[in-house]
């Protein structure tokens, strides 16, 4: 081979490296920087579209609209799959009020690529727009699968639309074919329970399509609708997934349940700092275990309630493990507002066995309460460790004390 020749052939492959190095870079810098991109890989149609795309949806100016519009019709002229110079000239044409052309082409890209978020985000819109509800979720269905990008926009558009009975039965079929999307989308209305009431209805309607949740979502629930202010519906909720027959008396006296979901209708220990708590449950009976805090009053152990008007007994059990005299915890409940209404001290010369009893009274206007375990500060106890083995408030029954 001569030398002109080998001069020639390194031209060549050089120019093949350089095309394939700088097409190769394009592809990766389009998702960030267009304009750069189609530099470096002017003749790439996929780039140029998509330069063609970005320019458009950021123009100011009637004549950088033209010049996208151009760039986007010469980005089809090389390669007729070029999606983003489609979507640009259909975005165009819906923008002008020619929606007949822009769904040829939506439905083009459609046509083309199954994985086009955008187009099917067109679809869902233009299927509201008709009041097409199935198409509309068969639409959501397609984008939710291709593209996680849509998932983060059309999730809580789906979430806000569950309160609408029709959409939510059109959903819960859809869920029931168990999409790649399913998980995570109930993950994030657990997460995000914009309408809590509707969220229950999708769960309780989707059991015979096998959509379920577990214990720790059901509580999140729970207290999604306590906090906004919805105590019966939380009530009723946490009910009818526990089994809680009557409101007459606090739960689980005894710590034994071990399930991981806990609402602010179950035993729940302080993660305050100032103190060291945990429930440890047990089928033939738990205990609670906590350390006295060296300063402050602390909240230690709390549980809701529900207590319809009247007369209650209360009883607690514990103990001091170091025999400390001067621990001396007291139980508390108080309503929702904050007022209190009953105080249970620890009998004096209690010594390390602890033995709590009164009788509460429930004043009609005090729907929910709280009750909860207090823990004074112990001079020179900071180590010391407290007991619980059972708390239970209960109704007395008529002409009893």
């Amino acid at each position: 081979m001569g030398r002109k020749t080998r001069l020639v052939a390194c031209a060549v492959s050089t120019f093949i490296a350089f095309f394939a190095v700088t097409s190769s870079l394009g592809n990766v810098i389009v998702r960030v920087d267009p304009q750069t991109a189609l530099l470096l890989s002017p003749e790439n149609a996929q780039i140029e579209a998509a330069y063609a795309s970005n320019t458009y949806l950021n123009l100011s100016t009637q004549r950088e609209r033209d010049e996208a519009l151009l760039q986007a019709r010469s980005a089809i002229i090389k390669d007729a799959t070029a999606v983003d110079g489609l979507l640009t000239l259909a975005i165009d044409s819906e923008i002008d009020g020619d929606r007949d052309r822009a769904a040829d082409i939506f439905e083009h890209v459609s046509r083309l690529t199954r994985r086009e978020y955008r187009a099917q985000i067109w679809a869902i819109e233009e299927a509201v727009a008709r009041g097409d509800i199935t198409q509309a979720i068969k639409a959501y269905d397609l984008a939710l699968r291709v593209s996680e990008q849509g998932r983060r926009v059309l999730f809580p558009v789906l979430a806000k639309a569950i309160n609408e009975s029709k959409i939510r039965r059109q959903l819960i079929d859809v869920l029931g074919t168990r999409p790649i999307w399913e998980k995570e989308f109930v993950n994030y209305l657990v997460a995000n329970p914009a309408e809590p009431e509707a969220l229950i209805a999708l769960f309780n309607e989707g059991e015979g399509a096998g959509i379920t949740i577990d214990s720790v979502s059901r509580s999140k629930i729970v207290d999604a609708l306590y906090d906004s202010e919805k105590a019966d519906a939380a009530w009723a909720y946490y009910r009818s997934f526990r089994g809680i027959q009557s409101a007459d008396s606090s739960r689980d006296p005894e710590f034994t349940y071990e399930g991981d979901g806990r609402s602010t209708f179950d035993w729940r220990a302080s993660d305050a700092p100032e103190v060291y708590a945990a429930i440890n449950p047990a089928p033939e009976g738990g205990t609670v275990e906590f350390t006295f805090p060296s300063s402050g009053l602390v909240k230690v152990l709390e549980q809701g309630q529900r207590l319809p008007p009247g007369r209650y007994r209360f009883r607690a059990t514990g103990s001091s493990a170091q025999n400390q005299t001067d621990a001396n915890p007291f139980w508390i409940i108080t309503c929702a507002n904050g007022s209190e209404v009953a105080r249970i001290n620890l009998p004096e010369e209690s010594g390390a066995d602890w033995q709590f009893a009164g009788i509460v009274e429930i004043p009609r206007d005090c729907f929910s309460q709280n009750l909860a375990l207090m823990l004074r500060p112990v001079s020179g106890f900071s180590n010391g460790v407290g007991i619980i083995t059972s708390a239970q408030i209960k109704r007395v029954a008529s002409g009893r004390d």
